[in-house]
């Protein structure tokens, strides 16, 4: 069940917190200390974000949500050292994590951990910043062309 804000916390537990705050992308940017790029695609822009939150409380956490949440972005700091190591280890154990279909791709020439879904995932790393793209709505492709487009 998809709560006012669009977010469905069922699905992505680690967005907007019950400590989270509505901001805007700059507002979020200015509170979290990184860069929060924003994509630039039909599915996902500046045009139809609907919402942005900021959890400022120790590990700074960035959620956008466009569309009314048929895209959804979460954004932290990248806390493993190596994003190929730790998606390796994921698709390793994609039975054990619910996830079949998970496999390595990439995003802009770097490894990206790609989802199939339901939900689609692409998660990857951009600066030092983890970046977790989902949808219930969009395929795994549409997801990948997302995060590219980012900036």
């Amino acid at each position: 069940m998809r709560n006012p804000i669009g977010w469905n916390r069922d699905l992505y537990p680690l967005g907007p917190s019950p400590l989270a705050e509505k901001t805007t992308a700059a507002g979020a940017q200015a509170r979290v200390g990184y860069l929060v790029p924003m994509p630039s695609t039909a599915a996902a822009s500046r045009a139809n974000l609907t919402q942005a939150w900021v959890a400022p409380h120790q590990e700074p956490r960035t959620a956008l949500v466009f569309d009314n949440g048929k895209v959804q972005i979460l954004m932290h700091r990248a806390t493993y050292r190596s994003d190929l190591r730790y998606f390796r280890a994921y698709v390793a154990e994609k039975d054990k994590n619910a996830a079949p279909g998970a496999a390595i791709g990439q995003v802009n020439g770097r490894p990206a951990l790609v989802i199939p879904p339901e939900p689609a995932a692409v998660i990857f790393n951009r600066n030092g910043v983890s970046i977790g793209v989902y949808s219930n709505t969009y395929g795994t492709d549409t997801l990948l062309a997302i995060a590219s487009s980012m900036r």
